[in-house]
């Protein structure tokens, strides 16, 4: 009987797609990381419009934007959900708040 090695940090007893989403989770983890801790972040301004005059501008919302090495913009949908739980979900918490005040 041929033994199937797990990677490292797999559980070998999980299915193959969860272990691959567990990785995947671990790549874009240490992606933004890395991105985060090289200041690779910008806020991107999102406009509020007033919901009792239609068309009229109320404010703009920052919301936070990681870019990698290469300066594409990594979709926070491939992130935001992997990060909350960490460290750096705070770190970028912190980032965007300090970028907001620099704007001010």
């Amino acid at each position: 009987m041929t033994e199937i090695l797990a990677a490292p940090g797999v559980d070998p007893g999980a299915d193959p797609l969860s272990a691959a989403i567990a990785q995947r989770d671990r790549d874009t983890l240490k992606m933004v990381d890395i991105a985060v801790r090289a200041g690779h972040v910008m806020l991107a301004y999102q406009p509020i419009m007033q919901a009792r005059t239609p068309g009229r501008l109320a404010f703009f919302e920052g919301l936070i934007r990681v870019q990698d090495q290469t300066g594409r913009t990594i979709p926070a949908r491939d992130f935001i959900d992997v990060v909350e739980t960490h460290e750096i979900g705070r770190i970028l918490d912190c980032l965007a708040l300090e970028r907001g005040i620099e704007a001010l």
